[in-house]
């Protein structure tokens, strides 16, 4: 079976209906979404093995609240976090002990393909809470 990744952002037919194409010609099967509620309704009925998010273009919500979130349902869900600029709220996240990477775009396809494999199988590394909020 193919592994699962959920691609989400709040503009429709943006970077994620570019980044999905190119992550099913790559054997991936993919969901995109486009709102919070969306999101985390995709992560309980057909939970992914990553979710790849457009940081700056989550508009709802802080898509680190939202990562939080999801890693509430669903604990060992990898992420992936690219992002055009940095006004994504991450700094909050960062000063708070978390861990994560995100990445800058443009990304060459190579690198991004190798994020989402190293996110599906390293997934808890994607998304460190700080010490004493860990769900484990």
């Amino acid at each position: 079976m193919a592994r699962q990744l959920l691609l989400f952002e709040n503009h429709v037919h943006n970077v994620c209906a570019i980044v999905a194409n190119a992550a099913r010609r790559t054997g991936f099967q993919t969901q995109e979404v486009s709102t919070v509620d969306r999101c985390l309704e995709a992560v309980r009925t057909l939970p992914p093995d990553a979710v790849l998010m457009i940081t700056n273009n989550i508009r709802e919500k802080c898509a680190f609240e939202v990562a939080e979130a999801i890693r509430s349902t669903h604990p060992k869900c990898g992420f992936v976090f690219l992002a055009g600029n940095e006004t994504d709220g991450r700094e909050s996240f960062l000063a708070a002990g978390y861990m994560f990477h995100v990445r800058a775009i443009p990304l060459p396809l190579s690198e991004l393909m190798a994020a989402i494999t190293e996110a599906m199988d390293s997934p808890m590394e994607t998304f460190v809470r700080p010490n004493g909020l860990a769900t484990e």
